[in-house]
């Protein structure tokens, strides 16, 4: 019976988070590609907690803007930012938005940094756990 290798979970799970990036990030660029770009205004915050990764298991406020804008056609949006800008915007400050055409209601306020962050970390951290994985094995080998 074939030993397996011992770190062969770290480099699967690496590898998925890496191909799970990959097509996060072609599906980020895809909607930038296809989006309209607008200017929108900040009219409100929405506080919203994280939770800390820390051991006392803390909690931090974050204050997330709501953003209204047109489309094209006129009509009125309004959403909440998903990504923590809290510090960055002010009540009533013009900021850039891209949505969908076809689905208006799917906007991000200044696009292209929110959506692909969130496909970008992933990889970076399959790519960590796929060395470990490696490390493992070559740690064992020796």
């Amino acid at each position: 019976m074939k030993k397996c290798l011992p770190g062969l979970p770290f480099i699967i799970i690496g590898l998925l988070m890496i191909i799970w990036s990959f097509f996060s990030y072609i599906n980020a660029n895809s909607f930038i590609n296809n989006a309209h770009s607008t200017q929108g205004s900040v009219v409100s915050f929405v506080e919203s907690k994280l939770n800390s990764l820390t051991p006392r298991g803390s909690t931090k406020t974050v204050y997330n803007p709501v953003v209204v804008f047109y489309t094209s056609y006129d009509k009125r949006i309004k959403f909440v930012a998903e990504c923590d800008y809290s510090s960055t915007y002010l009540y009533k400050e013009q900021v850039n938005v891209l949505y969908d055409p076809d689905d208006p209601e799917d906007a991000y306020m200044d696009g292209a940094r929110c959506l692909k962050s969130g496909s970008i970390t992933p990889g970076i951290m399959g790519f960590i756990i796929s060395i470990i994985g490696l490390g493992l094995g070559w740690v064992v080998k020796s």
